[in-house]
């Protein structure tokens, strides 16, 4: 028996599944996280939280926005507050905020100085409750003294007051 050639692969399946980089059906938030985007490079300062169920497309949203932050030198963080990580308060948040202090590690001796004044200026002297939820951050303020032991609504209060005063 004679085998006539025939081109070679014509019926076989790839191996793996190739998804477009495209997002459909988001333009209105790629839009709103634009915008907020454009605010913040006019001087604003903005806190963005993208909501929804999983598996819906929020990553993919939200890393739409990595680019632009990169072109204009900023600094992107983000984080995800994991459905098997419930039990862990503000996994996501912590997970955002040492994304940012990595970046901020990578800057130059000059940069890092005047970040850790910031810092430092900002957190004081609970800089400590930030170690905690990052402990990145002791590379940057080195090790801070401990925190003053306060009643459970006093504690919360405080978290909530030195995390707000690093984000700004």
């Amino acid at each position: 028996a004679t085998i006539e050639p025939f081109p070679l692969a014509s019926h076989e399946v790839p191996r793996g599944l190739s998804i477009p980089d495209k997002l459909y059906g988001r333009d209105e938030e790629l839009q709103s996280l634009a915008d907020a985007f454009a605010r913040t490079c006019a001087g604003g300062r903005e806190f963005v939280l993208v909501v929804g169920g999983p598996g819906i497309g929020k990553s993919a949203l939200v890393e739409r926005l990595r680019p632009s932050v990169a072109a204009c030198r900023g600094y992107y963080a983000a984080g995800k507050f994991d459905q098997l990580q419930r039990s862990v308060p503000f996994s996501g948040l912590a997970q955002a905020l040492r994304s940012l202090v990595r970046q901020l590690l990578t800057e130059s001796e000059t940069a890092l100085d005047a970040w850790r004044v910031r810092i430092e200026e900002a957190v004081a002297p609970n800089g400590q409750l930030l170690i905690a939820l990052m402990p990145e951050l002791e590379r940057l303020l080195g090790p801070q003294p401990p925190v003053l032991e306060v009643g459970p609504v006093e504690s919360k209060n405080r978290f909530h007051l030195v995390v707000t005063r690093f984000l700004r």
